[in-house]
């Protein structure tokens, strides 16, 4: 694992998620890439990116038999025990994944809504986050991977650890 904040190529945030709030980060895209009940090739090309910018694939598991067995229960993936910096990662990252293939399914903004709610994401928080992938997004012409970081660092300009969201953010119950 990279532990020097000041070389360009670390990921702002991953360094301070546990590689189980990155698992259930990760857990939530495939949740996402399913949405609309089919993966398609650039679904496939996000997770692989997900996996490597938060070094998914050093911890021995294999995260890709998740991605090709279908999509995880919601209610196992344990969102509710992210930390305030893993639910707006796993909240950015998923809205990334829904709007990867350049089109925004019908259930993948039912399940944009109800991460948002199992989040605890207020409204505000949730429009910044989803703002952020839109604008990653928009250049479709960039690597999946230089996409990912840039997403990653947007979460991490918007919301830096010692600070409160804008808007505020509460967990869910």
């Amino acid at each position: 694992m990279r532990s020097d904040l000041t070389d360009p190529s670390c990921n702002p945030l991953h360094l301070g998620l546990a590689f189980l709030e990155r698992w259930r980060v990760y857990e939530a895209s495939v949740y996402m890439a399913w949405g609309d009940g089919r993966l398609d090739p650039a679904e496939v090309t996000a997770a692989r990116a997900i996996v490597h910018e938060l070094d998914l694939e050093l911890e021995g598991l294999s995260p890709g038999s998740l991605l090709r067995v279908g999509p995880p229960v919601l209610a196992d993936i344990g969102l509710g025990r992210l930390d305030e910096r893993g639910r707006h990662l796993a909240y950015a990252t998923a809205a990334w994944v829904a709007l990867c293939d350049q089109r925004e399914h019908p259930a993948e903004r039912a399940i944009l809504t109800t991460l948002a709610h199992r989040m605890g994401l207020d409204p505000g928080t949730a429009f910044l986050l989803e703002t952020s992938a839109r604008l990653v997004c928009a250049h479709a012409s960039t690597e999946p991977r230089a996409q990912y970081r840039a997403l990653l660092q947007a979460v991490a300009d918007l919301f830096p650890p010692s600070s409160a969201p804008p808007g505020g953010s509460q967990r869910a119950a």
